[in-house]
């Protein structure tokens, strides 16, 4: 039986879900902690490794998280290991520089921290795979796991290679995804559906709606040019059955709490509004014509929309945001307005007071505009994107986690892309949001919602406004659609051919 001794952690002591999550973790081998986001999953896992080393079943702590987790776990001022890890430690972070991030006197717990995409190529996986080889117990921690969801994908791969070394795996993810995603997580994980659902199309049998079968049209070369040709007829997924049995199959490795559930976690609410601005006559115009373009495009069957459909859908809401192209290798992004930056720049500098303020942007050419723009206004502007210098991001993590106590009177934004920033930061904080486009995502959505409810968040809900580019007299965009989608929680890649061609029709 191995002993757990609350009173010899660090101060304060655990919450009463926290001791809980402790026990499942030291008890289980395999486990997945799905508590939702910003409920402290961290210290639970910290806490539990500690325990673990000292009853001699771990000897490395090996985390693999997004790029922003990196910081979040294994930064020497700011970094959960730091704060909460109770036996003395070595931290090592496994990116391009190799290096101890810092050390307590006298080490004895060694973690070493490391991203899914860094791990993927093949030559990193086999250094760091030969470097783990030395170790006999590896407590593997996967942080927002969701980015195993594709079995088929390089890190997914890398990830299971790992896996196979280690005594123990704790997969920790506030938006575990949809049934697919979670099937390859808990595979993973334990093993968790090989005896009954071994197969992904036996599984997806089970738990899977599937409409009409229809059938399938395709070009076919021919030496006159080329010939429309009948496919089979196949069915298409139109969403999820059984998620009562799903849930009985992954209870006895899953724990899953809300804010509610979590004593001493205060349940700070975003309060979301949405302002629409208007397009001018001229981008109204380029709008019309290229929504033509997607409505000759699209049939009128429950049939999922092609890649090449899916272009045109974007390019329809990067013209909201005032920009266009960057699909096709060689093409430039060319800026055509600027409505709705304009408007969202001017709202934040005369009609928000709020110290430090997040703008959500779903495109690079927009975050690039908006900063210079607020820039010119006063703020002082950071950014979160990917492929970003780490020293770069640090500074802009440390302000809105914690404030900055050097400059008061200072307006700070942060201006970030939700693939880049929406998972693991503390924005704590930021005291206004604002979502200038909306990812398509919906695990993003939902994770960079939660970004400024942390533990230091002084309010009781956070104010965020939605950007909606409408027509000159008010009419409906792609934008009300991927809006009404997210807030829904409906997943936008599945929505059909007749679904994505009657929201369209219905801006006309």
């Amino acid at each position: 039986m191995i002993e757990i001794d609350p009173t010899r952690w660090k101060q304060p002591p655990p919450f009463k879900h926290q001791l809980e999550g402790c026990r499942a973790l030291v008890k289980h081998p395999a486990f997945y902690l799905a508590d939702k986001p910003r409920t402290m999953k961290s210290r639970q896992v910290i806490d539990a490794a500690c325990i673990l080393f000292e009853a001699k079943l771990v000897d490395i702590v090996v985390i693999i998280a997004p790029v922003p987790g990196r910081g979040v776990w294994g930064d020497k001022q700011m970094g959960q290991i730091k704060r909460w890890a109770w036996k003395p430690s070595r931290v090592h972070e496994f990116h391009e520089k190799r290096r101890d991030l810092w050390a307590d006197e006298k080490p004895e717990l060694l973690w070493v921290v490391t991203n899914y995409d860094f791990i993927r190529s093949v030559k990193r996986l086999e250094e760091f795979t030969k470097h783990l080889a030395h170790y006999n117990k590896i407590m593997l921690v996967l942080d927002e796991s969701s980015a195993v969801g594709n079995e088929k994908s390089k890190q997914a791969k890398a990830v299971r290679k790992i896996r196979d070394m280690a005594a123990r795996c704790v997969m920790l993810n506030g938006t575990p995804g949809d049934p697919v995603k979670q099937w390859s997580q808990f595979n993973i994980l334990n093993h968790v559906f090989d005896k009954k659902y071994k197969s992904l199309i036996t599984f997806k049998w089970r738990f899977t709606k599937y409409g009409p079968k229809e059938l399938r049209q395709k070009f076919v070369p021919t030496k006159d040019g080329q010939k429309l040709v009948w496919q089979k007829a196949v069915s298409s997924e139109l969403g999820w059955k059984n998620l009562d049995a799903l849930s009985r199959i992954t209870a006895p490795y899953c724990l899953r709490r809300s804010r509610r559930d979590c004593e001493g976690v205060r349940d700070i609410a975003i309060v979301p509004s949405f302002k629409e601005v208007r397009l001018s006559n001229y981008t109204w115009n380029n709008y019309k014509e290229l929504r033509e373009e997607a409505l000759l495009a699209l049939s009128t069957g429950e049939i999922y929309v092609s890649p090449n459909i899916g272009v045109r859908l974007m390019r329809l809401a990067q013209i909201c945001s005032g920009h266009l192209g960057g699909f096709e290798e060689g093409e430039k992004v060319r800026d055509l307005s600027s409505e709705k930056i304009d408007f969202t720049v001017y709202h934040l500098r005369e009609e928000i007071s709020s110290q430090c303020v997040v703008v959500w942007t779903r495109w690079t050419r927009e975050r690039e505009r908006i900063s210079s723009l607020l820039r010119l206004g006063g703020f002082e502007v950071h950014q979160i994107y990917g492929q970003q210098p780490d020293g770069e991001r640090r500074i802009a993590e440390k302000i809105f986690s914690e404030g900055s106590t050097l400059y008061p009177l200072q307006r700070y934004a942060i201006v970030a892309q939700p693939q880049a920033g929406g998972d693991c930061l503390d924005m704590s904080a930021a005291r206004y949001v604002v979502r200038q486009s909306c990812d398509y995502n919906p695990r993003t959505f939902e994770q960079s919602n939660e970004r400024p409810c942390g533990p230091a968040q002084k309010l009781n809900f956070v104010p965020m406004t939605n950007m909606v580019a409408c027509g000159p007299a008010g009419q409906r965009t792609i934008e009300h659609t991927i809006l009404a989608a997210q807030e829904e929680k409906r997943d936008i890649e599945r929505m059909t051919c007749k679904e994505w061609r009657t929201e369209l029709e219905a801006e006309c």
